[in-house]
């Protein structure tokens, strides 16, 4: 990832620091221009014990730890898709996702998780509430949504989708 303006990490910290989230972990992975001022704010906050800042990493083990968590959160304030929300979705871990990219769309059920309106703190915090609320995620849980993924947003569910347009 990166950690630039246009990805609003510090929308996603602030929130994080006004959730009820406190005893969980946030890992951010990536790197940029604004990980000095995020990391600034993450001290700030007092959160410096809860946030890992673990810079880039190959694509392999960001995935690792997408699929060990229990949410992924794309906070950006423009994003013409966000593949990270297919990467965790194949995983079958749901996302958190601002109305401002384009994969927001594909968040159609509540077991994918959710989509919030960017710039409204609220609904970030009442969102990242409601998925601790809902406690730890199930075994069931994330194959119900690799199930869903790999029906509708997988490299052989756009084969299909385009053979049967073709057809």
């Amino acid at each position: 990832g990166q950690l630039i303006e246009r990805k609003a990490v510090d929308s996603l910290i602030n929130a994080y620091a006004n959730s009820q989230l406190k005893n969980t972990e946030l890992i951010i992975i990536g790197d940029g221009n604004r990980k000095q001022a995020l990391q600034n704010l993450a001290k700030g906050l007092k959160l410096q014990g809860c946030i890992k800042f673990l810079g880039a990493l190959p694509n392999r083990t960001t995935v690792k730890y997408i699929s060990e968590s229990d949410l992924l959160v794309l906070p950006s304030n423009h994003d013409g898709w966000g593949a990270v929300v297919n990467e965790s979705l194949s995983c079958g871990t749901p996302v958190l996702v601002s109305d401002r990219c384009g994969s927001s769309t594909v968040i159609t059920s509540d077991f994918l998780g959710c989509v919030y309106k960017f710039g409204c703190m609220d609904s970030l915090i009442v969102a990242l509430n409601q998925r601790y609320n809902a406690g730890k995620l199930s075994h069931d849980s994330r194959e119900k949504i690799i199930n869903w993924y790999q029906a509708n947003l997988s490299s052989q569910a756009g084969a299909n989708y385009l053979f049967n347009i073709l057809n």
